[in-house]
């Protein structure tokens, strides 16, 4: 099965394409350097992959995983804020409880943390504040003319943040 592409965006680009994790070679001191990895979520099949990718490292290098799940709403009215917000707030709980669940049947602890915002500043921004390593993220594969119409927040994350980026399709 392949789960993942590695992108190491430090001072050189390193891009190890269509490798399974579990083929990735683990050389303790490489990998320890990744001590603090954040996973956004999105309840989607491939945001889980690179949440099982990053729960991989974690039980070989011994990193901390924190799940992030990002609330975005655009609402018109207060009213209509306030009911989606709780609404979402919900489902994002739902949805990291299920990430919690996941990494607990492996005997990996996570945290998790549910934030508001524009999913890719957001993301950027915890990562840089709460001082991560690195961050495991899934793509969708949209390419093209739709990728340039619609965005894409794995596809932002990779060009604009400043720590490496696990990148999973």
């Amino acid at each position: 099965r392949k789960l993942a592409n590695l992108w190491c965006n430090m001072n050189s680009s390193l891009a190890l394409h269509e490798y399974s994790i579990l083929e990735i070679p683990f050389t303790p001191s490489y990998w320890t350097l990744f001590s603090k990895i954040l996973v956004p979520v999105d309840d989607s099949s491939i945001s889980y992959k690179a949440l099982h990718a990053a729960l991989f490292l974690a039980n070989k290098a011994g990193s901390e995983i924190t799940v992030v799940h990002v609330l975005e709403s655009v609402p018109t009215t207060y009213i209509e804020w306030k009911n989606t917000l709780e609404i979402d707030t919900a489902k994002g709980q739902v949805i990291l409880d299920r990430c919690s669940e996941f990494a607990k049947q492996r005997n990996i602890s996570i945290n998790t943390a549910l934030l508001q915002g524009s999913p890719s500043s957001t993301i950027l921004n915890f990562a840089v504040k709460e001082n991560f390593d690195a961050i495991a993220i899934g793509s969708h594969g949209i390419s093209g003319f739709k990728e340039h119409l619609l965005g894409s927040v794995s596809n932002k994350i990779v060009h604009l943040s400043s720590l490496p980026v696990l990148l999973i399709k």
